[in-house]
């Protein structure tokens, strides 16, 4: 009983301030520990399949012009006319895929 009360009453065990918990500072939760890239694991999943669906539909200039946006080759004043017009065919082929 001796020894209950002394470990208990151990300095070394007495917290420096009070305890908290994760729930009560939820804000330094979601800044720190959670992990936003896995928030939806099957979202992700989907967006992939889609991106895959569409990219099988895009012509070959589609197919150029949407790699040269995600490569980020410039800014989208750079690209030609053609190659606005192919980006935004892209996305309506998505668009399509995904709905």
């Amino acid at each position: 009983m001796i020894d209950l009360i002394r470990e208990s009453q151990a300095k070394k065990r007495i917290p420096k301030s009070e305890l908290r918990s994760i729930e009560a500072r939820e804000q330094y939760y979601v800044e720190t520990i959670q992990d936003h890239q896995e928030l939806m694991p099957d979202l992700r999943v989907l967006l992939g399949e889609s991106i895959t669906e569409s990219f099988s539909k895009f012509s070959r200039l589609e197919k150029q012009t949407f790699l040269q946006m995600l490569d980020r080759q410039g800014s989208s004043q750079q690209f030609s006319a053609a190659a606005r017009n192919a980006f935004d065919r892209c996305r309506k082929k998505f668009y399509d895929t995904v709905d």
